[in-house]
């Protein structure tokens, strides 16, 4: 199916891809111009370590978030998560709005965790296990305004730094926030307030999906 994709600086929005196979021009465009389903991406780069990244302004409808975390690792233990709509402080205690609940399989066995990690009633939801390693995540979360809560679904890998040591194995990460309106900002910390290092990145993918009707002002 044919798309839209915006790449978002700042107040700008260019397209970087093409539509109906044909390409689009460089530059900024009215965002009412093509019709099917459209996406805008927004990303940061920390340019120093830091225990958070700025909060993601999420654009207005959307129901659809999916994003790629890339963490070079830590200044300690420590993992990735994320709150909603301002619905917390970065800390465990700051919302009790969320939970996550992810299983691993421990390396050189083929047996996933007897009790999987569970966090419930907790300030954010956490991308998996704690380590000070690199990790790579993927996860998705539906926005649809229809007065639920948000799930979200991830996968999650995490590093061991060396090539002889095989890293634990997330079989499956998920989370939930029980706010029942759309998610209209994410914010990215670790849970234990360690840094992240520089060069770390986030990059997320906003849909809008439109049948048959012309896109509005997203």
């Amino acid at each position: 199916m044919p798309f839209r994709c915006l790449k978002q600086d700042g107040d700008k929005a260019a397209m970087i891809n093409t539509y109906d196979g044909g390409a689009i021009p460089s530059g900024n465009h009215p965002m009412n111009v093509y019709d099917p389903p459209i996406c805008v991406v927004l990303e940061h780069v920390l340019q120093a370590n830091a225990a958070a990244f700025p909060s993601f302004q999420i654009p207005q409808p959307c129901n659809l978030i999916t994003g790629d975390i890339d963490v070079d690792g830590y200044g300690g233990t420590d993992v990735i998560s994320v709150f909603c709509n301002g619905d917390g402080d970065g800390t465990a205690t700051g919302s009790t709005n969320y939970n996550t609940s992810y299983g691993t399989k421990v390396p050189g066995t083929g047996n996933i965790a007897t009790v999987p990690a569970e966090f419930l009633s907790d300030g954010f939801v956490r991308f998996g296990l704690p380590v000070a390693k690199g990790r790579n995540v993927k996860f998705s979360v539906g926005n649809n305004n229809n007065g639920k809560t948000h799930v979200f679904n991830a996968t999650v890998a995490i590093g061991t730094g060396v090539a002889a040591t095989a890293p634990t194995v997330h079989i499956y990460c998920q989370g939930e926030w029980a706010g029942i309106v759309p998610i209209t900002k994410l914010t990215f910390v670790t849970a234990g307030g360690a840094t992240m290092l520089k060069g770390s990145s986030i990059r997320l993918y906003c849909w809008k999906q439109v049948l048959n009707s012309n896109p509005g002002s997203f």
